[in-house]
């Protein structure tokens, strides 16, 4: 079975309503000519709820911890608090 895959650069926003996270999906708008001011176009949105957002950041999370420990990014002072 094929599972269709979405690409994104960043989110774009982030909204909670009651109990509900949606997500916007936002990739660099590749028509925009000015390469200094890049501009960002939603392709979709992940809308989820909040509990399941939770387990969504504490996984994120794991994995930035990790590529911590291999050295892949690093952590600012300001972060580490």
């Amino acid at each position: 079975m094929s599972i269709p895959e979405t690409y994104c650069d960043t989110f774009g926003n982030i909204v909670v309503t009651g109990n509900i996270v949606r997500i916007e999906l936002s990739s660099l708008d590749p028509t925009n000519p000015d390469q200094s001011n890049p501009k960002l176009e939603t392709k979709s949105r992940l809308i989820m709820p909040v509990d399941g957002f939770l387990r969504a950041f504490g996984m994120s999370r794991q994995v930035i911890d990790k590529l911590v420990e291999a050295g892949v990014i690093r952590r600012t002072p300001a972060e580490g608090k």
